[in-house]
């Protein structure tokens, strides 16, 4: 005889797939637009956490790969708070706000450090759209920059 607390797990995910049916059916009532949920964000002043706190093992050795591992950089802008299970957080940038990137080196700061900073899309077919992207951005703005930089003064 089978005890109670038994059951069959054969049929276990076809119950499961049954059961999830229908959440989300009305997705397309509760459209928002993105764009003012984020403005709505309040954007923090500081980083959750600091530069300093971060030591990679590394930084006590000579190696090549130090020089990329002890070179923190810090986005100042609000994470989206709608994160998948198992994903990493995303940053929606908005055209038109200025965001600061701190940049910091913690190693010798008498080396000379080259930095190139890519924006890249976060979807893969937008990814493989990139040029037709920045081509219609192009025409739709002549003359103008896709990104300005600005470089504030140096702290240590």
């Amino acid at each position: 005889m089978i005890p109670s607390w038994c059951f069959d797990e054969n049929d276990l995910s076809t119950s499961f797939d049954d059961s999830m049916n229908g959440i989300g059916a009305d997705f397309m009532s509760s459209l928002f637009n993105m764009r003012d949920a984020l403005s709505a964000l309040p954007l923090s002043d500081e980083p959750s956490f600091s530069a300093d706190d971060i030591k990679p093992e590394c930084c006590s050795s000579t190696s090549d790969s130090c020089h990329v591992q002890c070179f923190c950089c810090i986005l100042k802008a609000p994470t989206s708070s709608a994160i998948r299970y198992n994903e990493a957080s995303l940053t929606y940038l908005n055209q038109g706000q200025l965001y600061e990137l701190v940049m910091r080196w913690n190693v010798d700061k008498t080396v000379r450090v080259k930095s190139v900073i890519k924006v890249r899309f976060h979807e893969y077919r937008m990814e493989l759209q990139e040029q037709e992207h920045l081509d219609s951005w192009r025409e739709a703005h002549p003359g103008e920059r896709l990104l300005d930089v600005g470089q504030s003064t140096v702290s240590d």
